[in-house]
């Protein structure tokens, strides 16, 4: 159903429209960390001849390695699906004009209750309600009315304007202007069809509003035909255009990193191998609190934890006898 643009009057200023806008396996109790909890071990393993340290409270297995994996894929799932959230909330606010389809009755509406307009007024509506059509697919259409003639009909001339719009048009791709004036004062409100949505924005409805609404204040410059053609205007220019602001542009840009991020994870979780957990060959160390001493193998220059092996882990060669020795 068609909705409220905004309207305003001589006395009480503008006001807004109501802009509608319609796996399975068991989890492991074994405690591992990157810091020393009461309890826990320090083990090591290696990669690209590197020590890497954990802590446990028992050495790391098959079945951890296991359970790994599907925490990674599910943390992969997880993290692309949050990604995508904020990437189609960013992009829902970067307005990219969607021309309304022209599939319905485009034929224009200009009635003047209160004998406001001229030939040169209707010429001019006429011509400027054509081309927004035509530039945006949404058909303008205006009625001028006495108050006692709305009065006389509903309580309210938003209330007018909404039956206005649907005694004249079996569509929602209609934006009715309706004007009003008694005593010596003036009203209007808007009614748009809701199918106008992916061209006309509830930013753009606003600034039509007061746009209107302070062009019908300057009645020196502009007739009432006057000011509402320039609305219409004003608007189809910026209609046409993508309307974005800076901040919406990093957004997308760091949603859309953060998706190929998630779905990098969920694709690298699917390539473990369960069985090539590094962490399966991991090493107690003699020490869990303190740092271990760490040796550089005289062969390859791999660094590996003094105290726990008798041959390099990375090439094989044997360990000095000096570095063998308990560490003090």
């Amino acid at each position: 159903m068609p909705h409220s643009s905004g309207g305003g009057s001589s006395s009480g200023g503008s006001h807004g429209g109501s802009h509608s806008r319609s796996g399975g396996g068991g989890s492991s109790n074994t405690r591992f960390g990157s810091n020393y909890y009461p309890g826990a071990h320090r083990y090591v393993y290696y990669v690209n001849r590197q020590p890497r340290y954990y802590f446990s409270d028992t050495s790391y297995t098959i079945k951890d390695a296991k359970n790994k994996k599907r925490s990674d894929l599910f943390g992969g799932i997880i993290w692309a699906l949050v990604s995508l959230v904020f990437f189609f909330g960013a992009l829902s606010e970067i307005h990219i004009p969607k021309k309304v389809v022209i599939d319905y009755d485009t034929g224009i509406v200009i009635e003047d209750h209160l004998d406001i307009l001229d030939e040169a007024d209707r010429s001019e509506m006429d011509r400027v309600f054509s081309q927004f059509r035509e530039d945006t697919g949404v058909t303008p259409s205006f009625i001028a009315v006495s108050d006692t003639q709305w009065q006389d009909r509903t309580d309210t001339l938003e209330l007018y304007a909404y039956r206005s719009y649907v005694e004249n048009f079996d569509d929602e791709k209609h934006w009715l202007v309706v004007y009003a004036e008694g005593g010596g004062k003036w009203a209007w409100e808007g009614m748009l069809g809701d199918d106008c949505e992916d061209m006309i924005t509830p930013e753009m409805e606003d600034e039509f509003t007061k746009t209107i609404q302070e062009n019908l204040w300057a009645d020196t410059r502009y007739s009432v035909a006057g000011a509402i053609c320039n609305g219409f205007e004003g608007i189809a220019k910026k209609a046409q255009k993508v309307q974005f602001d800076f901040t919406d542009v990093v957004i997308l840009l760091l949603a859309a990193a953060s998706v190929c991020f998630g779905i990098f994870m969920i694709l690298g979780s699917l390539r473990q191998k369960p069985e090539d957990d590094p962490r399966l060959r991991s090493e107690r160390c003699r020490v869990d609190k303190e740092n271990p001493r760490e040796d550089v193998c005289d062969y390859c220059g791999g660094v590996y934890v003094h105290g726990v092996h008798t041959s390099c882990p990375h090439c094989g060669a044997p360990v000095r006898i000096e570095m063998n020795t308990a560490q003090n």
